[in-house]
C-alpha cells in the first residue's frame, strides 16, 4: 500500500533525528518525537480500517495489517534503548535476531507472526504502594508506626512518579458562565509551525457548515511535526473573542489536555461526529 510505505519512509527518516536525541541525553525529545510517528501510524490505521475492510476486501485488510505491524516494529526500535524489555518482545513477536538502530531499514512482508502477549502494561500505583510497604517491613527496626527519613524520601518520590499532582482547580463558576462556552468540532486541514515562534503551531480548521478558522496555539513543545494531527477531529472553543497576533488573527482555541507544555496532548473525537458539532 503506497500510503503506509510513505509513512514508512518518513518513519525512517527520523531516525539521525532521534539517534541525535539520545546521544545529547534529551530523552524527553527523543520520546516526543517517537509519539508524534506513532500518532501518525494510529492516523492512518484508523483511516483504513481494517475492521471493517476485512468483510469486504481482505486482501487490503492484510496490506493494511502488514503496514502497520511494520511501523510499530520501527517504533520498538527507536524504543529501545530505554525500554530494552518491550522492544526484546517485539523481536520474539516477529522472530527476529535482536534489534540495531540499521534495523529499520527492513521491511517484513509475507511471514508469520508469533502469538502475541502482553508488551507493557499501566503502573498500578496501588501495587507500587504494596511495594514500598513490603521493602518498608523488611528493614531493620521499622515497626508499623516508624519509618525512617529515606524509607519516607522514598516512597514520596515513588507517590509522585506514580501520580504527578494536578494543578489546583481554579475557583468555581455557575453554570450560566460554562453556558457561554461554545465548543466545537473541528477537522484539522492544515497544522505548522510558525516562523519565528518557538511555541506557536498555526492551525487551519473545517467548521462544517460555520467555515473554516485559523487558530494559532501554544503546543509546540508536545507537537514538533504538528502535521500529524492533520485530517483529525479536534475540539476548540469556538466563541473565544478573535486575537491579533504578530503572525495573524487567532480565532478560538484548541483545547488540550496535560501537565506541561511537553507533554500536552490535543484533544480528539471519536468517530460519529462531523465539523461544527457541537460539544456539549
Amino acid at each position: 500500500d503506497d500510503a503506509f510505505r510513505a509513512e514508512l519512509d518518513y518513519a525512517r527518516s527520523r531516525a539521525d533525528v532521534i539517534a541525535a536525541a539520545y546521544e545529547d541525553r534529551d530523552f524527553a525529545r527523543a520520546l516526543v518525537e517517537i509519539r508524534a510517528l506513532a500518532d501518525r501510524a494510529n492516523q492512518l490505521f484508523d483511516a483504513a480500517a481494517p475492521w471493517k475492510t476485512i468483510k469486504t476486501e481482505p486482501e487490503a485488510a492484510r496490506t493494511t495489517l502488514t503496514g502497520t505491524l511494520n511501523l510499530f516494529r520501527v517504533l520498538a526500535i527507536y524504543l529501545k534503548p530505554v525500554l530494552p524489555v518491550y522492544a526484546a518482545k517485539v523481536e520474539k513477536l516477529f522472530g527476529e535476531a535482536p534489534y540495531t538502530w540499521d534495523s529499520v531499514a527492513e521491511t517484513l512482508e509475507n511471514r508469520p507472526v508469533g502469538e502475541y502477549e502482553y508488551l507493557a502494561q499501566r503502573v498500578d500505583p496501588a501495587a507500587i504502594e504494596a511495594m514500598v510497604a513490603a521493602s518498608r517491613e523488611s528493614l531493620p527496626g521499622q515497626g508499623e508506626k516508624s519509618e525512617s527519613p529515606k524509607a519516607e524520601a522514598e516512597k514520596s518520590a515513588v507517590s509522585a512518579s506514580a501520580a504527578p499532582a494536578a494543578p489546583a482547580l481554579k475557583p468555581e463558576i455557575a453554570f450560566d458562565d460554562f453556558d457561554k462556552v461554545d465548543l466545537r468540532v473541528a477537522r484539522v486541514l492544515e497544522a505548522g509551525l510558525v516562523e519565528g515562534s518557538d511555541k506557536l503551531v498555526r492551525f487551519r480548521l473545517d467548521l462544517g457548515p460555520l467555515g473554516e478558522r485559523q487558530i494559532f496555539s501554544g503546543i509546540r513543545a508536545a507537537y514538533p511535526d504538528p502535521s500529524v494531527l492533520v485530517g483529525r477531529d479536534i475540539v476548540i472553543v469556538a466563541n473565544l473573542k478573535p486575537r491579533k497576533m504578530r503572525f495573524g488573527v487567532s480565532e478560538g482555541m484548541v483545547l488540550s489536555a496535560g501537565n506541561d507544555l511537553a507533554s500536552l496532548s490535543v484533544l480528539t473525537t471519536v468517530s460519529g461526529v462531523a465539523p461544527g458539532d457541537p460539544v456539549a
